[in-house]
């Protein structure tokens, strides 16, 4: 299974990369509200990863009906920890699609599938309310599925579709969250702030920096594909 398969079509990714970003770039928000919860789950993968990197304690994970989330770290109060660990969930997504992508043209997107579904499922033991449980445990599954039997196609069309979704929808969700953050909503960038050394809105900006270098890597994918497929 962990095999390196051959290199796929260049135009195939590109089409579900476009159709990923779409669901999430869409203008009426129909699509965006059903996938939501998709990149909310990266989202707080990257609080739950980088909180563990810097010696932080995960205690829970929890999505909410609205297809937000929470992820709970016990550990300092101050320090660069702490503010990377709530730094990291917006611009996450984007850089787990460019390293998903670059594993997809390489012929390992088996492998990154079955990476995804491990990753689920060590979230899920962390998730602390039922629907939390229940969202966690059908991904877990589907992943596992989709790694362990998914024909090598078709399995490039939903890694490429899960790049294209991450990537435009780490930049929807920033910009949701400035929205947010006018009408009084508490927001990571909100906490980073209360934290003092930067305000808000040079927080935010900071975060676009990796979406930004996410969707560059993404594109030089487009060039280098077929070489980096050999």
């Amino acid at each position: 299974m962990l095999t390196r398969q051959p290199a796929p079509a260049l135009h195939l990714v590109v089409a579900a990369l476009l159709i990923g970003a779409l669901a999430a770039g869409w203008p009426s928000g129909r699509v965006w509200r059903r996938v939501r919860i998709l990149v909310t789950i990266v989202h707080e993968g990257g609080h739950a990863l980088v909180a563990v990197l810097f010696g932080r304690r995960l205690t829970a994970i929890r999505l909410d009906a609205r297809s937000g989330g929470v992820t709970e770290t016990w550990g300092r109060q101050r320090g660069l920890g702490v503010r990377l660990t709530a730094f990291a969930g917006y611009p996450f997504p984007a850089l787990a699609a460019a390293v998903l992508l670059r594993a997809t043209v390489s012929g390992w997107s088996r492998a990154a599938a079955a990476a995804i579904a491990v990753v689920l499922l060590v979230m899920l033991l962390f998730a602390r309310n039922t629907r939390g449980v229940l969202v966690l445990a059908l991904t877990t599954a589907a992943m596992a599925a989709s790694a362990l039997w998914l024909p090598n196609r078709l399995l490039v069309i939903l890694v490429s579709l899960l790049s294209g979704l991450w990537l435009a929808g780490a930049a929807r969700t920033l910009m949701e969250e400035r929205r947010a953050r006018r009408h009084g909503a508490a927001t990571d960038v909100s906490a980073l702030a209360q934290r003092g050394v930067l305000p808000g809105a040079l927080w935010w900006l900071a975060m676009w920096l990796p979406v930004g270098y996410a969707g560059w890597v993404t594109l030089t994918q487009f060039v280098a594909g077929p070489t980096a497929g050999r």
